[in-house]
């Protein structure tokens, strides 16, 4: 059905934002998270690949360990330690596979004033009670969906007008300045 819905809008670039994003669920639906996240995702970039277009695809900073003292670059090793971040992982990799011109965008801590995020719950708990708790020991760099879909609208030209783009590959995009959740 991918391929069918591509054929008939004809895209000039298609972008793969579609995702299992239930981190925690995801321990519990293994088998769904790897079906959207991987399969799902690999089945997008082939579509897009037959019909000679490239893809954006967004994937995740869970394809980390977080254990690297410091910031982490596109070259580093992926050692995910969950359902999720494995899923995120083998997206990728199906990604690339199934599509040679594919930019695959890591980013981290989403957040935006549409949807479900991590700041919308925060501040929907903090108007209900007067004390949240929240975990400490994870540190990431918050990163804007609206800067997301900037980059992306950014990016795209290049890879429709400019047939000799050679910078396929993965990237990194995250917000600057790092912080915990507490």
């Amino acid at each position: 059905t991918v391929l069918a819905a591509l054929e008939a809008t004809r895209p000039d670039v298609v972008v793969s934002a579609a995702a299992y994003t239930a981190v925690d669920q995801a321990e519990d639906e293994k088998d769904l998270a790897f079906a959207v996240n991987a399969t799902g995702a690999g089945k997008v970039a082939e579509a897009a690949a037959r019909l000679g277009v490239p893809v954006i695809h967004l994937s995740t900073d869970y394809v980390f360990d977080g254990a690297k003292d410091g910031a982490y670059v596109e070259t580093d090793a992926t050692a995910p330690l969950g359902v999720y971040g494995a899923s995120k992982l083998a997206g990728e990799e199906a990604v690339a596979a199934a599509n040679p011109r594919h930019i695959i965008l890591r980013t981290a801590w989403v957040y935006s004033p549409f949807g479900r995020n991590f700041v919308k719950t925060m501040l929907r708990l903090a108007a209900d009670r007067d004390e949240i708790a929240v975990v400490a020991d994870q540190w990431g760099n918050p990163t804007s969906a609206l800067d997301i879909a900037d980059a992306i609208l950014h990016a795209a030209p290049k890879l429709i007008d400019d047939r000799n783009f050679a910078a396929f590959g993965v990237y990194h995009l995250a917000g600057e300045g790092d912080t915990n959740w507490s």
